[in-house]
C-alpha cells in the first residue's frame, strides 16, 4: 500500500487450486475473495461512515484459487461460505463436504457392524442460501441487525482484485492530499489571525505560531 494510506488488507491462504502451473499467469485466473467490513448498526449504530473510512476499514482475504475455471472457483466459494461464522444456518448442507466434526457425529449416529453411514442432506428450500446460487454471498442478507461487520464472498479474477484495491488506493491518496492542504490553509489563516490579534494564544498540541504570555 502507497505510504499507509490505505489500510486495507489483501491475506492469501492456499486453497484447493493453489497447484496451478507457476508458468500460468494467474492474474486471468479465478479467486475467492472474503470481504468484511464494518456495518452501521450493531456497535455502530447510527455512524454514517464517508467512502475513505468505509475503505479504510475493509479488508480482504482471497480464501481459494487461483482456479482455471470459474466454476471451480464458485464450488470453493460455496464451501467458503457454509463455513464461514456469517452464515451459520443459513446454508444448505453440502453431502461432498463435511468437516472432521460433522464426520464424528455421523460416525457416532451409525450402528456396530453397519458400514453405511447417514448422508448430510437438506431441503434447499429451507435455506436462504443454497448449493446451486452464484455469488456474491453477502451476510447482510440474513439481516443480523447486531452484527458488528458484514462480509462478502465473491468470485473474481486476481486482475479484478488488483484494479479495485489499486482504486481504493487512489482515492485515498487523494482525499489525504485534499486533508493536507485543507489543514495547512486553516493553519495559514490562524497564524494570521494571531499576528494581527495581538493576543496571547495557546493552542493544543502546541503549534510555532502560539502566543505565550510571556512574550506578549
Amino acid at each position: 500500500m502507497s505510504s499507509g494510506a490505505n489500510t486495507t488488507n489483501t491475506k492469501v491462504t492456499a486453497g484447493d487450486g493453489a497447484s496451478v502451473d507457476a508458468a500460468t499467469d494467474t492474474k486471468d485466473q479465478f479467486i475467492v475473495v472474503t470481504t468484511t467490513y464494518p456495518t452501521n448498526y450493531g456497535c455502530n449504530r447510527g455512524t454514517t461512515w464517508t467512502r475513505a473510512e468505509m475503505i479504510s476499514r475493509t479488508s480482504r482475504e482471497v480464501s481459494g484459487g487461483p482456479f482455471a475455471s470459474r466454476e471451480e472457483a464458485v464450488k470453493e466459494a460455496r464451501r467458503v461460505r457454509n463455513h464461514s461464522n456469517y452464515f451459520i444456518d443459513a446454508c444448505e448442507p453440502d453431502p461432498e463436504d463435511c468437516s472432521d466434526d460433522d464426520q464424528e457425529e455421523d460416525d457416532a449416529a451409525g450402528t456396530e457392524g453397519n458400514s453405511t453411514i447417514p448422508t448430510r442432506t437438506g431441503n434447499a428450500s429451507e435455506y436462504l442460501f443454497t448449493n446451486t446460487d452464484e455469488p456474491p454471498y453477502r451476510s447482510v442478507e440474513l439481516e443480523n441487525w447486531d452484527n458488528d461487520d458484514e462480509e462478502c464472498i465473491d468470485v473474481m479474477t486476481q486482475k479484478k482484485l488488483e484494479e479495485q484495491e489499486a482504486k481504493d488506493d487512489a482515492y485515498l491518496r487523494k482525499e489525504n492530499m485534499k486533508r493536507r492542504y485543507k489543514l495547512t490553509v486553516e493553519n495559514e489563516v490562524t497564524k494570521l489571525q494571531i499576528r494581527d490579534s495581538g493576543r496571547v494564544h495557546y493552542s493544543t498540541p502546541q503549534r510555532p505560531f502560539d502566543v505565550p504570555a510571556e512574550l506578549e
